[in-house]
């Protein structure tokens, strides 16, 4: 496939899925129980269209655990349970003191010959949407030393422990299994209607 209809394709395809996300009038969402075409437009972005030789048969593949838990993956081609493009478990929590709602990020991975490529960066970008739009106050995520920076720095998060404000708004039994050290946090600014 030429480069040029590739990237025709890649177009398509985002704008189809983005103008079905934009459609849908049951925001915000309560639960983790978005619909698959918020989760398709959450996980399938141009960056991963763009990072693979073929992009055909790319979907997603979900699990809801209750209403506060989502795990998806990203998979192409026809044996979708083989091997995941991407792999994200997500999770909403409550603050009843703070009266806040926390969307924390437990698990993001993607295969190795995806990185550098803007896949992360673009669903980051894309959560911060979706989180607007279910009335989020707060992304929270459990990282790894070794990429604390890119979330400080690329994605504009605060690490937890720069903030003694932040412990009152986080549950402690995420704060209990989760190292404060390597947590980091965004607030989400409301979503307003255009």
């Amino acid at each position: 496939m030429s480069s040029k209809r590739k990237q025709q394709q890649i177009q398509t395809i985002d704008r189809r899925n983005h103008a079905v996300f934009c459609r849908l009038q049951h925001f915000p969402y309560q639960s983790l129980k978005l619909p698959i075409d918020a989760i398709r437009w959450l996980g399938i972005t141009p960056e991963l269209f763009r990072a693979l030789d073929k992009p055909t048969n790319i979907a997603p593949v979900i699990q809801y655990i209750g209403s506060d838990l989502l795990k998806f993956s990203v998979h192409q081609g026809k044996y979708q349970f083989k091997e995941y493009l991407i792999d994200v478990v997500l999770g909403l929590h409550h603050s009843s003191s703070q009266d806040t709602t926390l969307l924390m990020v437990h698990r993001y991975e993607d295969q190795a010959i995806l990185h550098g490529n803007g896949i992360a960066t673009a669903f980051y970008g894309r959560l911060d949407v979706i989180a607007g739009r279910m009335g989020v106050n707060y992304i929270l995520g459990a990282n790894k030393a070794s990429n604390i920076d890119f979330f400080t720095r690329k994605l504009g998060r605060e690490r937890v422990i720069d903030l003694p404000s932040a412990a009152k708004i986080i549950p402690k039994s995420i704060l209990e299994v989760n190292a404060p050290e390597f947590m980091t946090i965004k607030a989400i600014p409301p979503y307003v209607s255009v």
